[in-house]
């Protein structure tokens, strides 16, 4: 049988509360960092719904792929030739490089946008916008796939 100890209890509950209000202070201290040095082109909304447009796209690729995967026979077409035919069979683990290549594009993409923001805007908007692109593209890539396979 456990013995009840309100002091240590009282403690405790003070502990927790301390702990509690110097996490939510440094919380706030770092959220105020971030919004006064974060880089100028996640300050504009547009490019920011436009990334994470792009995000949840991957997102929604690798989710995908992640409840399709057990379906999925052992080997799986990976790529076709100009007729339509596979010319690349791989194990169906390698189904997950397409949202791999997608993230690393969006990261490439983003980090060179972010780079010419100021000097050249118009151009890391389209690095911008590609993103979104190359993540549709992907979308349209994986369902083609696993619809041929399933």
């Amino acid at each position: 049988m456990s013995q009840h100890h309100p002091g240590v209890e009282s403690y405790i509950h003070r502990t927790v509360h301390q702990m509690w209000k110097e996490s939510r202070a440094l919380a706030r201290h770092a959220w105020a960092l971030w919004h006064a040095y974060r880089p100028a082109f996640l300050r504009d909304q547009a490019v920011v719904r436009v990334l994470l447009l792009a995000l949840g796209l991957n997102m929604v690729v690798w989710a995908w792929l992640a409840t399709t995967y057990s379906s999925l026979p052992p080997f799986v077409p990976l790529h076709f030739d100009a007729a339509g035919n596979p010319d690349r069979i791989a194990p169906r683990q390698d189904i997950f490089t397409l949202p791999v290549i997608g993230l690393v594009i969006l990261v490439l993409n983003t980090s060179v946008g972010g780079v010419l923001y100021r000097r050249l805007p118009f151009a890391s908007h389209m690095l911008f916008g590609g993103s979104v692109v190359m993540q549709g593209l992907l979308v349209v890539t994986v369902w083609q796939l696993v619809g041929q396979v399933g």
